[in-house]
Order: structure tokens, then sequence, then C-alpha cells
């Protein structure tokens, strides 16, 4: 029979008192008891990484094959081989088995029984990364050690978080227990997480030795609330534990008796922005617990919609709300609840470098940091804001993981709108950038993977100012619901070492800002004689003979003049963007038009 399978387990609920452990269900487990790996719970890693990670991002030594040499089921065992073949090439070679695609998990208790190899230069370890990298690669996303063993000091395990900014800033932190020797080659040991809302808890034999906290990564946010897929293997070499030496035996084996999952509604989480707007529709959703059902509840709110795990919501007062879920697995209930940080009718804070919500920087060029507010002013009058020294190359800019924005197609049409409290040396009027992108795809790179870009530009020098953002250029709507980055860039011509500060990273209602109020003027003139339609990028115009129109940018710049003959017009070569038709002609007022 096979065992290697999605299990789970329903108990009889007998009186009132039932206990954490009966709460527990098994919902994933491999037991290894077939012949061969199952591979309906795992896949293999092949390769030593390259072209694009080559030696694994540490550089390690090893070839990963799927070779019985390397990977194989005997006796109710995954033994994971890694070997030196002196004079062969690749001549160290060992495995790498991961469950994406197969089995990916949020929250619970993770655990497996090990034992491990034993050696110079030698890395075991069970471990978990994220299953679609929703805040961005590596370590953006989060990556969760379970357990990594040193070779050379098999007595010792080490839990492990990383979190943080692209690398070379990415931050990590842990803890270790010793138990001396080679302890943890020498015998079996059950290794294991319990991972819920906001905490991470290491264990080995059920001995607790770890426990990390949100709060404990200062300003990062915290971003282990979705999915992560289980890994194992063993490395071979690395910077961390060094490389083999003549004291190393191979071959060498980590064996794996169990490896299994259970879940518990208490430890389920919540995800979904941690900031949002009044009166607009935020999707939230939460660990979906097998055999569960789910009943959701707003604050000063209403579900728009729920579908099991999970919901829409629309908030209806501002400050911290509570969304929250009831869950119930037929033996135990629970209800899970998350602050959320609701704007008012006009605008949302995502980051004020106080307290950020729902943005913080994960690369830049130059250098960057919070620094004591400049000169405050009644346009900012708060005690930190963070301060951008540009090195003055053409490629300066500095990136924000967002976890707010649901639609960006609301920017682009310009419901809502970007904008920030600015405080610079830079010129008055030097432009600024905003792209919203989708990290995986854009990586460092300025221009790939981008939905839309907006331009504002700085106030007076040393003096704080508000800067809105007007849609520049739509590049590819279709990524309107996967944007996690919003990169800021100066324009500037020639490029010189500008500093640039910042706070009160915001989004508006576009009514909230000088562009709406342009266009609320615009729009509420009567339009007795003029009509426009936008199709393809080209504005058509109908007007009385003779007329002269006058195009607008949203900042006030006329971009165009327009004679109509024939009382029709044509206007092409209009960048994307928001634009105001006018005419002083007495019966001839104003239009606004959106050009893509």
């Amino acid at each position: 029979m096979n065992n290697s399978r999605l299990v789970f387990f329903l108990f009889a609920l007998l009186g009132t008192n039932v206990s954490f452990g009966q709460c527990e269900v098994l919902v994933w487990e491999d037991n290894f008891n077939d012949e061969t790996l199952d591979l309906n719970n795992w896949e293999y890693e092949l390769g030593n990484g390259c072209p694009n990670l080559c030696g694994w991002g540490n550089s390690e030594l090893q070839d990963y094959t799927n070779s019985p040499d390397n990977v194989n089921v005997q006796n109710g065992t995954l033994r994971i081989t890694a070997r030196q073949d002196q004079g062969q090439t690749p001549e160290f070679t060992s495995g790498r088995l991961r469950t994406k695609g197969l089995a990916a998990f949020r929250s619970g208790r993770i655990e497996a029984r090990i034992k491990m190899p034993v050696g110079q230069g030698l890395w075991p370890a069970f471990w978990m990364l994220p299953e679609d990298y929703s805040y961005g690669r590596w370590p953006l996303s989060g990556e969760i050690d379970i357990t990594e063993v040193l070779g050379q000091t098999a007595g010792e395990t080490h839990g492990t978080i990383h979190y943080g900014a692209k690398w070379p800033m990415n931050q990590w932190q842990g803890n270790s227990l010793n138990f001396g020797g080679t302890a943890l080659h020498d015998e079996f040991h059950v290794y294991s997480v319990e991972w819920k809302q906001d905490t991470i808890r290491w264990f080995i034999d059920e001995q607790l030795y770890s426990i990390k906290v949100d709060n404990n990564l200062g300003t990062f946010p915290w971003r282990f609330d979705k999915e992560f897929h289980i890994i194992l293997n063993v490395a071979i070499g690395g910077n961390w534990p060094g490389y083999p030496d003549n004291s190393t035996v191979f071959p060498q084996q980590m064996l794996v008796d169990y490896v299994r999952v259970y879940q518990h509604p208490e430890n389920a989480i919540i995800s979904g922005p941690k900031s949002a707007f009044k009166g607009k529709d935020i999707t939230y959703d939460v660990s979906n617990l097998e055999n569960s059902s789910f009943t959701w509840n707003v604050e000063n709110g209403e579900i728009v919609s729920e579908n099991g795990a999970s919901c829409v919501v629309r908030f209806n007062e501002s400050g911290n709300q509570n969304v929250s879920v009831s869950i119930d697995n037929g033996i135990c209930a629970s209800s899970i609840s998350r602050t959320i940080n609701v704007g008012d009718d006009c605008s949302v804070n995502v980051a004020n470098f106080e307290n950020r919500f729902g943005a913080h920087w994960t690369w830049f060029t130059g250098n960057y940091g919070d620094v004591p507010t400049p000169t405050p002013n009644a346009i900012n009058s708060s005690s930190t804001a963070s301060s951008w020294n540009l090195e003055g190359n053409n490629d300066d800019r500095i990136t924000y993981g967002l976890d707010v924005i649901q639609d960006a197609n609301l920017f682009s049409s310009q419901e809502l709108v970007l904008g920030m409290k600015v405080y610079s040396n830079a010129p008055e009027n030097t432009p600024l950038e905003i792209r919203l992108q989708n990290e995986n795809m854009a990586g460092t790179g300025v221009f790939t993977g981008t939905h839309s870009n907006y331009l504002g530009t700085t106030g007076p020098q040393y003096t704080w100012s508000w800067v809105y953002f007007d849609l520049a250029g739509l590049a590819n709507a279709s990524l309107n619901s996967s944007i996690n980055q919003m990169m800021l860039r100066v324009l500037a011509s020639p490029m010189l070492p500008y500093t640039v500060v910042i706070d009160d990273i915001s989004i508006f209602d576009i009514a909230c800002t000088p562009l709406g109020n342009q266009v609320a003027s615009a729009e509420g003139l009567a339009l007795k004689e003029m009509s426009a339609f936008v199709k393809d990028g080209v504005v058509y115009l109908s007007a009385p003979l003779g007329r002269s129109i006058d195009v607008y940018d949203l900042s006030g710049r006329m971009v165009k003049q327009i004679l109509l003959e024939n009382k029709q017009a044509e206007i092409h070569d209009l960048k994307p963007g928001h634009y105001i038709l006018k005419s002083d002609h007495i019966t001839l007022k104003a239009q606004r038009v959106c050009v893509y």
C-alpha cells in the first residue's frame, strides 16, 4: 500500500475539553515506505545552479542528480548521498528534493525525523522556500531553515529565517543548539518548526530552542504569510561550511525516516495588505486548512464576497481596523484576526518611516537610510524621514516592496494617485519617475516588468512639498494584479549626485490632489459645442469651424494647439496620460480625455 499520500484524520469530539494535540490535523506526510521515491510528493532539482545561480548562490561544489547513487529509498528511509568521484566530471554529486508545485503550506507544524551526515564541508538541510515569491525574489519573500547542520560540527543544529532586501543587503536571524560531538550523526532526531501568524518556533526532539516574531525584524516587514514548499538536500562545500579536506570521508548519507505537516485552526495565517483604502475592495485570504469551514468578519466594514478561505472586504471607517476569520476543522474552532491600517476618504499612508505599513526599501544605488527630518515645516513636521544620496548615474534608483496594490489599473486610470513628501537640493521642477513593477520580472532592471510609469516634479529647493505623480505610460496592463514593487528615479539632465529626502509615501483619491482639482474644474464646465473621444491612442475632436483647441497635461503645460478644420481634427503622438482640452471661446469650455 502506498503510504506516501495526503492524509486527513478526523476525530469524534467527546466532551468539552479538547487538547491542543487533538486539534492538530495531519495534512501531508511521506513515510518513504515504497521501493522508490514518490514523485507525486517530490521533484528533483538538478545541476549546479548554472547559468542563473552557479554554485547555488553559495559557491557549492556539487551537482545534484536524480541517480539512485545520490537519491534512493530503502527499508522505509529516504537516503540522500553525497559522493566524491575523483577524476570524474562532476567530481562531487548529491541530491536535492522539493515539494514545489506538489505541496505547499502556510502555517502549521512541519517536522522530519533525520539522521545527519558527518564531515568537513558537508551541509545537510531541511528547509522551506516561497511557492510563488509574491513579495519578490530571494530574500524578499522569505526563507525558513528548519535545520541546517555543518558536517564538521555534527552536534549542532541551526534554525534561521532570511528576509529583508536584495543581496548583498539581505538580512537573517537564527539560533543554534549544540549537543556536542557528532550527536546529530549518531542517531535520528526530530526537527520541526511551529509557524503561525507572526511567530515561528524551532524545536529538536520537542525541545524549543528558538523563537522569532515579527517585531524582531525591526523596520523590515514580516513576509512569512504566504505558501512555502519543503526542501531536503545535502550540499558539499560553500561559503558557510567551507570545503571538504583530507579528513572528509565519502560517501556520506542524510537519512530521512519521515516528513509530516500538521495544521491547527489556531495557527492559521491571514494574508493581504496591511494598509487599505477606505471604501475600496480589498482581498484577504487565510491558510486553506483541509476539511474546515471559514466564517469572515470585518470591523467597521462589510463583507463584499467570500469563498471559503478567501474574502473581499470593504472598510467603512478609517484607523486601525480588524479583519478576522473563524475556522472550524470539525474538532476545534479558533478565530484569527489581523489589524489593518485603513486610510480615510482621501488617502492611505503606506510608509511614514516611523511605522511602515505597506512599503519598505528593497534595493538602491548610492546611500540610503532614515534620518531626522531636515528643516521641518507645515508640510512635514514628523521626526523621521528617509534620505537618499544618489550616485549621479543614469540608472540611479531606489525600489520599495509593496503589499498594498492589488489592482494597478486603478493607478493607470488615475482613480488613485501616488504621492510623497519630498525635500531635496535638486533644482525646483526636477522630474521624478515612479514605475509600478513586478519585482520577479524586473529584478534590479530599470524598465523590465513594468505595468505603468508616472511623473512628478520636485518643489522648491530645501523645502518640504508634496509631489504627485501623473500617468506617463502604460507598459503592460496585464500585470495589474501582480505588482509588488515601486521604483523611484530622478530624471535630471545632466545627472548629478543630488540628495532626495522622502516621507509619507501615500495613495490618494484623484480628487484629493492638485491633479484632481484641475480635472474637476475642467470636467465641471459645460460642454456645449465640443466633443472628444479616444481610440487607439488618437484623440478625435468635433467643434465649431475655426476653433483653436489647446491641449494641456495635468501639470498645466500646453503640449499642443489644434485648429479645427471642417469642424473635426485628430490629435496624434500624445504620450499616454490625462489631458485637458480647452478653448477660450465663450461656449466652448473644457473636456478631459485619457490617452493610453
